[in-house]
């Protein structure tokens, strides 16, 4: 099997959870790749995940 060699410039390597969440619209990455997590989510209690896995990437 092979596989087409392709670079890729303005890729961003992401996990499942981060990729769904760039798909919903929740996290963005700004053109300096500053990662932007929605505002309405930063004021959320929602407990570990949305904490650890989104809201502090928040600026990142």
């Amino acid at each position: 099997m092979e596989f087409a060699s392709e670079t890729v410039r303005n890729g961003v390597a992401m996990c499942k959870i981060h990729h769904a969440a760039y798909d919903a619209h929740i996290m963005g990455v700004s053109p300096d790749y500053i990662v932007k997590i929605r505002a309405d989510l930063l004021d959320e209690i929602d407990g570990p995940m949305l904490q650890c896995g989104l809201e502090e990437r928040h600026g990142q």
